[in-house]
């Protein structure tokens, strides 16, 4: 359709829109390729058909549309358009059905450099911080829900310990945690604490609310890392370091979460927890510990911030975060096997 005005462009738009909503995807596509007849580089246009792509098993298409998308400056355009990031589709694959759509908008943002991602070698090429002002404190936290840790994650933070000497160690229980809820926030945010159903999702709720008042490193009990942390992730420009894993699902992790305290990231984050829990608290029934307060959260909260538009967030949402894949962060990492995971106190994924 040549010469297609702005207003018939939104019509033409909506209509595509719709049509992906009630899976009427042969419609939606018929849409779509008009509006891209007329406006090559639309981002609404060029996201929807790479997700047709994707579902006829096409991945090259699909991901040169993508491409193409990103460099459609995506981020606000989609969200003046749509007013929402990418719509959650639901699609069965071998007999169980499940919602993937948002899935994709995360891999845009990596790819439109939005979320820019490094390597651990290309974080420690960088020049150091030259003050706490600017960077990452050198402060770690780690939780475990009784006093007295096990001897085997005991061990591990004490191999981290001994890794950063010039680094204040912070571990928190399920009292004490408490305890800096109530100083810190007070009583609104001790009782979503407690209601959180599962220990992982107790903690989860708190290594937010720690490291927006604090900064600092958050990582994993079963996390260990022999080398000294200052070596590439206290550099010049950085502020916040994140990493993200690719596949069904995909999502940023929350295993390992390095940040200067107070970023946007962690305060919408912790607030879609806040509320995730209230609506349990309010409708009393439980979901999923990753998308309650864990990875998926996480990974919405980054992409809600993604779509918005710069001027509603006062400047750009991500400041100065970089993002590591999984086997960057491997590099440093490992994840050893542990004796607690071995039932449903100490496994999430074993609930159910």
């Amino acid at each position: 359709m040549p010469g297609m005005t702005a207003a018939e462009a939104d019509l033409v738009r909506k209509a595509g829109v719709d049509a992906y909503h009630y899976q009427a995807f042969d419609q939606s596509r018929v849409a779509f390729e008009a509006l891209l007849r007329a406006m090559p580089t639309d981002p609404v246009a060029l996201m929807h058909l790479s997700l047709l792509r994707q579902d006829q098993g096409q991945a090259a298409e699909a991901m040169a549309l993508l491409k193409a998308a990103a460099a459609a400056d995506l981020p606000y355009a989609t969200a003046k358009s749509m007013a929402v990031y990418l719509p959650r589709r639901r699609r069965v694959r071998e007999g169980a059905a499940f919602e993937d759509g948002w899935l994709t908008l995360l891999e845009l943002a990596l790819l439109s450099g939005v979320l820019p991602q490094n390597t651990i070698e290309g974080l420690a090429a960088l020049p150091p911080n030259q003050s706490e002002a600017h960077g990452i404190p050198r402060r770690i936290m780690q939780y475990w829900d009784k006093p007295t840790p096990p001897d085997e994650v005991a061990s591990l933070m004490q191999r981290c310990r001994a890794a950063n000497p010039g680094y204040v160690h912070d571990l928190f229980n399920d009292d004490t945690a408490q305890d800096f809820l109530a100083t810190h926030y007070g009583t609104v945010l001790v009782d979503l604490y407690r209601a959180c159903f599962h220990v992982a999702a107790k903690a989860d709720f708190f290594r937010l609310a720690y490291l927006y008042k604090q900064g600092g490193f958050y990582i994993d009990a079963d996390e260990v890392c022999d080398r000294p942390l200052d070596g590439c992730f206290r550099t010049g420009g950085v502020e916040q370091v994140l990493t993200f894993s690719r596949g069904l699902p995909s999502c940023v992790n929350n295993w390992f979460i390095g940040t200067a305290g107070g970023t946007r990231i962690i305060e919408r984050t912790l607030d879609n927890c806040m509320g995730n829990i209230s609506s349990v608290l309010r409708h009393g029934r439980k979901t999923n510990v990753w998308v309650l307060t864990g990875p998926g959260v996480l990974t919405f909260s980054i992409l809600d911030l993604f779509c918005q538009p710069a001027e509603q967030l006062g400047g750009r949402a991500f400041g100065r975060t970089v993002l590591l894949e999984e086997g960057e962060y491997r590099k440093l990492f490992d994840a050893p096997p542990m004796q607690y995971k071995n039932d449903k106190q100490g496994n999430w994924r074993m609930i159910g």
